[in-house]
């Protein structure tokens, strides 16, 4: 139990009373039973919370979340007794999920009623959650005295990468509009590299898809129709190194590749391609065979949203000599990481040796911050100094990337937040090569 702010400050009027009584009327009868009155009133304040308490509380909490996304948690109070009942709510929100609203709520359960509180949380950072126990504070009858009442809950959640742009693709593929978030679709009639079937000529067909026997044998023009070529095979390359915790735009480096990740995976799975990935940087490297269908994505989300980035050095060389062991089929990998200034040494060789098994995508991660620190005017030596290394660091990061495309490979070096659609727009120029 303990007294409300209302009760001590009560008493401390009291007080401040008897005191100015005493002194100026030498009497502090009156006062006597006004404390008294206070006396039973917290008595019976007292009593009632003795009893034991009418409440029943049932939380409802999405299984799923996405990173960086709004969702909505409410708490249900029952009241089964014949009074009002003022409570005080704690809800046991995990570290990493942010609460939107204030906490503690204050609220009145009428009797024989149930009442829904709703709030919000943001979660910012992806794993496995758990929100604890409700913890209340029950007032007394008269609000002079409060008793502690803790619900014993657990509710588990997931916090997924952020897949709110999937769902906007979707939406606006439907409707063929995905030139809006900046992606162009490459599945025109005719486009595409594998035979689909032989139709009419159309006016704006090619000179290419006119099929010349067919054409003489039935005396009108026969063009030959193309589709993207399907059932190819796409691996990404997860780079989980250290340099993957950079943050830029209140994500890791490696939370914006993991949403490059699966939005190229979704359109590519839409596609009829399959696409599996490579975790490594790690202590354990993850490996995940290219599968197809819809259903895959689903599971690719189970599978990568509690993959963290570490504090090792990602030994690219290794990587490179086990993926062919690992996977001996063709298929196009895309490594996704963020090129640093002394990456010479490890990514080169490291491409190239895959570049001997399969086609290769490189995307890296421009940091804004280096970009800001080049257009920041110093104003003392110390920033003169870091404005010189910065520039440094840019050159010999830009002769990296340079030898990268000397080597005929296909490269996307984009700041973190414009990386998701310029991955997109890659897979679809390449499918459409």
């Amino acid at each position: 139990m303990k007294p409300t702010k209302f009760l001590i400050l009560l008493l401390s009027v009291i007080l401040l009373a008897s005191i100015i009584s005493l002194v100026v009327f030498d009497s502090v009868l009156y006062l006597k039973y006004l404390l008294a009155v206070i006396a039973l009133f917290t008595l019976i304040d007292l009593i009632s919370l003795r009893r034991s308490h009418p409440l029943a509380v049932s939380r409802h909490v999405p299984a799923v979340m996405a990173l960086h996304q709004q969702s909505e948690v409410s708490l249900s109070f029952s009241n089964e007794s014949d009074r009002n009942t003022k409570i005080l709510i704690y809800d046991g929100i995990p570290n990493h999920i942010e609460n939107i609203d204030e906490f503690p709520q204050l609220l009145l359960v009428p009797a024989h009623t149930t009442v829904k509180v709703e709030y919000f949380v943001l979660p910012d950072k992806r794993g496995d959650f758990t929100f604890g126990d409700c913890s209340t504070r029950l007032f007394g009858f008269f609000g002079l005295l409060t008793k502690s009442v803790n619900f014993s809950l657990s509710d588990n959640v997931k916090v997924f990468p952020d897949y709110i742009p999937i769902i906007e693709y979707a939406i606006l593929k439907t409707n063929m509009r995905t030139n809006l978030m900046g992606i162009h679709s490459i599945n025109k009639r005719g486009d595409g590299i594998d035979f689909k079937e032989l139709r009419a000529y159309r006016e704006g067909d090619s000179l290419r898809q006119i099929d010349w026997k067919s054409t003489s044998r039935q005396n009108r023009t026969i063009s030959r129709e193309y589709q993207v070529e399907r059932d190819q095979s796409f691996i990404f390359l997860l780079d989980c190194g250290h340099r993957m915790n950079s943050l830029e735009d209140s994500l890791t480096h490696f939370d914006h590749v993991l949403n490059a990740m699966l939005l190229t995976s979704y359109i590519a799975l839409k596609q009829g391609d399959a696409v599996g990935y490579v975790a490594f940087g790690g202590d354990k490297l993850k490996w995940k065979t290219p599968a197809k269908g819809m259903g895959c994505f689903n599971r690719l989300l189970e599978d990568i949203y509690n993959i963290q980035p570490t504090h090792k050095a990602t030994d690219f060389l290794s990587m490179a000599e086990t993926l062919p062991k690992l996977h001996r089929k063709s298929a196009t990998v895309i490594l996704l990481t963020n090129i640093r200034d002394n990456d010479s040494i490890e990514i080169i060789p490291a491409v190239k040796y895959l570049s001997r098994y399969y086609q290769i995508i490189v995307a890296s991660i421009v940091e804004n911050t280096v970009d800001n620190e080049i257009k920041k005017m110093p104003v003392s030596f110390d920033d003169a100094l870091t404005k010189a290394a910065t520039i440094q660091y840019t050159k010999s990061r830009q002769k990296v990337i340079n030898k990268i495309k000397t080597n005929n490979l296909r490269l996307i070096d984009i700041p973190a937040k414009q990386l998701p659609v310029a991955l997109a727009n890659e897979y679809l120029a390449f499918k459409g090569k």
